[in-house]
Order: C-alpha cells, then sequence, then structure tokens
C-alpha cells in the first residue's frame, strides 16, 4: 500500500476499529511523531492517550482513501528492523509485524475478494462494485 506517496507493508487487521502505523515510520519516513504540529491527541476510556493524524492520503492499485485519521503506534519491539524490503518499507527480525495496520475503519469501506486459488486478493471502493470480481 501506498501512504503519502511511500509504499509500506501493510496487514488487513479486523480486530481493531482504528487503522494505525508505528511511530518509528512515522519519524524516519515522514518526520513526525506524536508530539509533531497536526497530531491531534485524546483520551480513551482507560485514560491512555491516544494521537491520530489525519493528513494522509491511502492508495493502491488504483484505490484512494483521503484524509481518514490514522493511530499512531508504539513500534511493534526492539527486535523489530525497519528496512527497505523489495520496493516497500517493512519489519526484518520478527514475524507478523507490519509498519501500517488496516483496521475496520478503513476495511468497511472497501469490498475485499480473496481469491485462495490464485493466491490473490482483489479489493475496490464501495462505490465501484463494477470491478469486483463475480459482479454485474
Amino acid at each position: 500500500m501506498e501512504l503519502d506517496g511511500r509504499k509500506l507493508e501493510a496487514i488487513l487487521t479486523t480486530d481493531s476499529t482504528v487503522s494505525s502505523l508505528s511511530t518509528d515510520v512515522t519519524k524516519r519516513i515522514y518526520g513526525f511523531d506524536k508530539n509533531s504540529s497536526g497530531v491531534e491527541t485524546r483520551t480513551d476510556d482507560d485514560g491512555h492517550t491516544i494521537a491520530q493524524y489525519r493528513a494522509m492520503k491511502l492508495t493502491a492499485s488504483g484505490l484512494t482513501v483521503m484524509d481518514e485519521k490514522i493511530q499512531l503506534a508504539d513500534p511493534p519491539n526492539n527486535t523489530c528492523r525497519l528496512t527497505k524490503k523489495g520496493d516497500a518499507i517493512g519489519y526484518t527480525d520478527c514475524l507478523y509485524r507490519y509498519p501500517l495496520r488496516l483496521g475496520s475503519d478503513i476495511l468497511q469501506q472497501l469490498h475485499v475478494y480473496i481469491a485462495t486459488k490464485e493466491n490473490m486478493m482483489y479489493f475496490t471502493g464501495n462505490a465501484d462494485e463494477s470491478h469486483m470480481p463475480g459482479t454485474k
């Protein structure tokens, strides 16, 4: 996926209602962190401060999601190293960790089709159903 013009490894996650981006990525790639201007903060029900950044453009294969709130998250752990993997930025030395996690806030805006035999995933925005496999 591309976030503000930079390719990042991403995971689709249904266990979170919000999408998130690791702060090691925001510092190193985009030049901001939880304390930068433009970052909104709020307090959750447990009293924890949540930081989120709004002015981000997410694109992939002709799909564009604009101005979505992206929650800033702490990096996975000390063993994960942020590196360029192919043409995207991702983590090495740790399993199942991705800089960008797309939560249900963005997933609910998509139609997702997983073709298991072809080992492919297709997605379109909700407004554009004409490109979904199996639709007319």
